[in-house]
């Protein structure tokens, strides 16, 4: 088990690694997909969203992560499990790449709507959207780093 955790933490700080390439190659791309809905559904405009996005990331390579794979706040490739009040109920969506993306299988780009609303939220945050056309309230329940979907 320990030595799975060890392996899992190196794989996630490649991951970063990769993301926060990623997030430097594609930047203008990016801001341009983020900006084509006038609603962004984020709490910063697409450049600023962009630079706390890699920001956090970048804190995230550098701590100790002691509950790993649990993770202080929602990546890409984070596995996000969702309470909903209404159904009294849960459900698990993990936050990918835009060609990654399969909502029938739960996984939700980091640029859709839901996905958008997602990112960098912690455990505990209320989150209003639609998901599968069907508008909820859910509040985040547990983040874990998901290594496949």
């Amino acid at each position: 088990m320990i030595l799975r955790k060890a392996v899992m933490e190196i794989w996630l700080k490649k991951r970063i690694d990769y993301q926060l390439e990623y997030f430097v190659n594609n930047k203008k791309q990016i801001v341009s997909e983020l900006s084509r809905n006038s609603n962004n559904n984020s709490d910063w405009e697409p450049e600023q969203f962009i630079d706390q996005y890699r920001e956090r990331l970048t804190t995230l390579k550098e701590i100790e992560l002691d509950q790993f794979p649990s993770l202080p706040f929602v990546i890409i490739n984070s596995r996000v499990t969702l309470y909903q009040p209404t159904k009294n109920d849960t459900m698990g969506i993990t936050i990918c790449f835009p060609e990654e993306e399969n909502v029938e299988f739960g996984l939700y780009s980091y640029l859709s709507p839901f996905g958008k609303k997602l990112l960098l939220k912690e455990v505990g945050a209320v989150i209003y959207g639609e998901i599968n056309n069907e508008s909820r309230e859910v509040t985040i329940e547990n983040i874990e780093y998901s290594s496949s979907y």
